[in-house]
């Protein structure tokens, strides 16, 4: 059930800068860069369990670049997905974008990757009716969840200490051979 760790010069490419963020705060906030961040990791890791193709796989990076960065808060943001896919050119990506945080049952395949890997990182939310519900994952995802939880929990903790995001993200991913360090 374990894939190749992914390359982090890959992964490392998509990291949200705080210009890229609406609102320069919610750079460090709960959808900000460490939440990118892991589920850049995520994301990369569904993508090649599902085999999806080199052009889906960059559509579903720059979506998780993306997706929150056009937030006006941490609660419920209709319309969070719909702004932030306005930065972006690519058809595929847009669609990820404007329809990750809709009700919507997937229609593709790039779609339900995206979602899997952003539930995946709501281990950092304080409440456990947010975690993510089982039914929407698929087998794979499910295998992630204790890794998930490890991974919101110990990056969070390196970034309280002091070491900058990027960093205590790769860190973490490495230590559990998420990601090959580079």
């Amino acid at each position: 059930n374990k894939l190749a760790p992914l390359d982090w010069q890959e992964i490392a490419k998509f990291i949200p800068s705080k210009n890229d963020y609406f609102r320069e705060s919610s750079y460090e906030s709960i959808h900000g860069v460490m939440h990118s961040l892991r589920v850049l990791v995520f994301a990369g890791l569904l993508s090649n369990s599902n085999n999806l193709s080199k052009k889906s796989t960059l559509a579903v990076l720059e979506a998780a670049k993306h997706h929150d960065t056009c937030r006006l808060n941490d609660k419920k943001d209709s319309g969070h997905g719909k702004r932030a896919s306005e930065k972006v050119k690519d058809t595929l990506t847009k669609k990820i974008i404007a329809e990750h945080d809709s009700n919507n049952v997937p229609e593709i395949i790039e779609l339900k990757i995206f979602r899997m890997a952003d539930a995946l990182d709501r281990f950092r939310l304080p409440s456990e009716h947010w975690f993510p519900k089982p039914e929407f994952l698929d087998d794979y995802s499910k295998s992630l969840i204790e890794t998930a939880k490890y991974f919101v929990c110990k990056s969070e903790k390196l970034f309280i200490s002091g070491v900058p995001p990027e960093i205590a993200v790769k860190r973490t991913a490495v230590e559990l051979g998420l990601v090959k360090n580079a």
